[in-house]
This record gives C-alpha cells, sequence and structure tokens, in this order.
C-alpha cells in the first residue's frame, strides 16, 4: 500500500502514471462519481501488478483535493465500497484500501487494486458515457488514462499476462489429476542445458560471486544450429548498439567454443557474453561497487553499505532491448523471442539519485530480494512495430519498486531514457 510519502512524491512529480490515477472528492452514494473509479480500478486490475487509485486527488487544482470527513467514513467503510465498484466488474477486482493523508494533512484513501487472478476483467453494467457494459479497459502506453480502445501493444500485454496465468493453472490441475506432462526436454530445458556447458567452463566466476545482471535471449522454438557457426560474431556486431559511449555487447576479440562465441572483458566494465548457434544471446555485467551515498537520500550510511543508482538498470534494460530487436532481424525475424533480465546478489544495496537533476527520494530504499529477474516477450516481425525503450519501462519500474520506491513513476523512467540516449542509439 502506498505511504504518505509516495503519495507526496506522486503529487510533486505532478501526473497520474499507468499505475496510479487521481480521483477527485466524492461520495460512495454519488453513482456517476463510483462509475468512474470503478472504470479506473478495472483498468488498473488488468495490467500486470494492478495500481492505485487515489480518491481525494484533484488533479486539475491540489488546493482543492481532500475528502471531507463524511466522503472518509464512506470509503472507509470497506463492504460498501467492494460492492459498489465490482457491481461494475466482471469477474470481481480484488481491492484493499487505507485512509492518507497529503503533505498539508488533507485526507484521501487509496484503492490497491491487484492484476487479475485468471482471466481480464470485463465492465458488467453501462452507466452513461463513463462506463460501457461488455468493455475491456487498460491503462494507456500514450498517456496516464484508462481507456477501452487499445494499441496493439496494449492488447498484447493483457493478452500475454492471461496467457500465462492460465498456462500456470493448466499446469497445476495435470498435476493435480495425476497427468504426467513429461515429453522430453522442453525448449527452455535445452536453453538451459547449452547454458549450463558454457557456464561450467567459463572464466566468469569474478561476476557471478558478486552482484550481477545477466541478460537472457531466446528465440522462440530451440533450433540447435540456427544461426551459422561462422556468423555468430558478424551477427553480434550488425546487431550492437552504442548508446552511452561504449557498445553492447563490447566485441574485440572474442574467443570460439565449440558451439559458441563468447568474450570477457574489463574494457570499460567486468562484463562477459556468448552467442550460440541456437540463437540464445546471454551477457554477464557485475554491479559496480564503487558507487557512493549521494546527496538525494535519506540512507543512514554505516560501513560495507552498497548503492544502486536509479539510472543504472533503466540504461541497462533500454540497451538490451535495442539489441534484442536488431539481434531478432539479424538472426530470426520470423521468430519472436523472450529477454529474461536478472539481478542477483543485490539483497540490502541502497538506491541512490545519481543525477543531481532528478527525483525526490522520500526514505531510505533497500533492495529487498536477492534473486530478482523479469520476462519480456517481442514477437515476430517486431521491426518498425515495437518500441525499445517502451519495452524496458515496465521492468524498470518492476525492479526499483522492490527497492520499496513505490513513488517511481514511468515519466521517471522516460526522463532517464531521454537523458542517457536522446533520440535514437547508433549502430
Amino acid at each position: 500500500m502506498l505511504s504518505n510519502e509516495e503519495i507526496a512524491a506522486f503529487l510533486e512529480a505532478g501526473y497520474e502514471s499507468r499505475a496510479v490515477e487521481f480521483k477527485g472528492a466524492g461520495s460512495t452514494r454519488d453513482s456517476s462519481f463510483v462509475a468512474t473509479v470503478a472504470r479506473a480500478a478495472i483498468a488498473l486490475a488488468n495490467q500486470r501488478d494492478g495500481g492505485w487509485v487515489i480518491i481525494g486527488v484533484d488533479e486539475d487544482d491540489i488546493e482543492r483535493s481532500g475528502l471531507s470527513p463524511q466522503q472518509l467514513a464512506e470509503w472507509s467503510d470497506y463492504d460498501t465500497v467492494v460492492d459498489k465498484i465490482n457491481r461494475f466488474a466482471d469477474p470481481p477486482l480484488r481491492i484493499a484500501r487505507a485512509a492518507r493523508s497529503l503533505p498539508d494533512g488533507r485526507d484521501v484513501l487509496v484503492l490497491q487494486v491487484a492484476e487479475f487472478d485468471d482471466i481480464p476483467i470485463l465492465s458488467a453494467r453501462d452507466f452513461g458515457s463513463t462506463i460501457q457494459r461488455g468493455r475491456l479497459y487498460t491503462r494507456s502506453f500514450r498517456k496516464p488514462e484508462s481507456t477501452s480502445t487499445h494499441t496493439q501493444n496494449e492488447m498484447r500485454a493483457v493478452l500475454e499476462l492471461a496467457t500465462q496465468k492460465q498456462l500456470a493453472r493448466f499446469l497445476q490441475l495435470a498435476r493435480g489429476a495425476g497427468v504426467d506432462l513429461a515429453q522430453g526436454p522442453t525448449d527452455e530445458e535445452r536453453y538451459d542445458d547449452e547454458m549450463q556447458t558454457f557456464v561450467a567452463g567459463a572464466n566468469i566466476d569474478d561476476i557471478t560471486q558478486a552482484a550481477f545482471f545477466r541478460y537472457t535471449i531466446r528465440p522462440a522454438g530451440y533450433q540447435s544450429e540456427l544461426v551459422q557457426y561462422t556468423d555468430l560474431v558478424p551477427s553480434a556486431r550488425r546487431a550492437s548498439v552504442s548508446i552511452r559511449g561504449w557498445p553492447y555487447p563490447y566485441i574485440a576479440h572474442p574467443e570460439r567454443g565449440p558451439s559458441w562465441v563468447t568474450e570477457s572483458n574489463t574494457v570499460m566494465h567486468r562484463e562477459a557474453w556468448a552467442a550460440f548457434e541456437s540463437g540464445q544471446f546471454a551477457s554477464w555485467h557485475r554491479v559496480p561497487e564503487n558507487t557512493s551515498d549521494d546527496w538525494n537520500s535519506s540512507n543512514d550510511c554505516e560501513s560495507g553499505d552498497r548503492f544502486f543508482p536509479v539510472w543504472m538498470p533503466i540504461a541497462q534494460f533500454t540497451e538490451v532491448m535495442f539489441f534484442a530487436l536488431r539481434y531478432q532481424q539479424t538472426i530470426a525475424p520470423d521468430r519472436s523471442l523472450t529477454v529474461q533480465l536478472q539481478l542477483r546478489g543485490a539483497q540490502g544495496w541502497k538506491l541512490v539519485a545519481g543525477d543531481r537533476r532528478r527525483f525526490g527520494f522520500h526514505g531510505e530504499y533497500a533492495l529487498a530480494t536477492n534473486e530478482w529477474q523479469r520476462t519480456v516477450l517481442i514477437p515476430e516481425t517486431a521491426a518498425g512495430t515495437v518500441d525499445a525503450r517502451e519495452l524496458a519501462v515496465t521492468p524498470s519500474l518492476h525492479l526499483l519498486r522492490r527497492f520499496g520506491w513505490n513513488g517511481v513513476t514511468e515519466q521517471i523512467v522516460r526522463s532517464v531514457q531521454e537523458a542517457a540516449f536522446g533520440e535514437a542509439p547508433s549502430a
């Protein structure tokens, strides 16, 4: 649930995000107002990780924000709120609520909306032009609003989330019924096997035994010799990007293995990469330990603390997405790709701004997990239709929120991308 400090951060930013919607003051007895809240809640439920509706914040005039004691009491009545909102939702939403205060002491109420459980949420009834029965509402990628008019990327995100949930449910039911689903090694297992064989002989222990990122790109449908052996290095070179002053991947003197090429270097940073005949590509990047605390954090520094700048995952994830799109066009434009982003060994590292122009932290943020990962799907023939920067936004938010920084917004992520990359990457 959002804290008072995180709400203050959203207000300081001055705009909503895909995960947060502001609603001015209103009563649960006002059917029109309840309908607008329900539409926002349905849209938030139809995206990964859900989101929050903050009731009592007037986005157009902050001075008019705040709920009256009567309104706060109405929205604090959990049974009434859930009943009235879920009259508009099919299937019902999972909602939590909590009273919060604005920096000047005025009261607001936060509804935390969970992502849907099995199937996307549809609207269950009409209310004028506010909400229409049978519509699928989502949060737009283009601007923070709830809409039933979807781009292909917005629709793809909903379908991908629903497919993953249904597949997980099917597997659970099949195992519960005693059905043996073993059909030999899966594509994922084949990719894992060749990766493990490579890692066992690779000289990257100094990376993997520290805090490190690993990025893995895999074409759909395992094929052991998708890329010709002699084309492994040229393919990686053609797809490489140079955005922040050095290339990803750094290719100077690659070494050859039985079915892969690889390079390990410390020219810019301690990192390594490998490209396989199957089309799999992986890279490892040690997280720098020389980052210091800065002026814009609330950290109580202790000896041995490690600091993690906000820009680092945003910049790296965006580079990887640019590379993945180019790599797809180079080796298999007719196949979809999965891009797996992982961070390991950084539990307890403290988040710092790392840039005097940005952010306003309202607390101490430390990574809550020692193993984090996120997978992004790039559809086949994605060239010209998929934005690499957009692909990097959601995983960046997902990781930064694991530090406890719920105040991070899509706009913050995009501002970091703009500062780091400008208009477009160069080859």
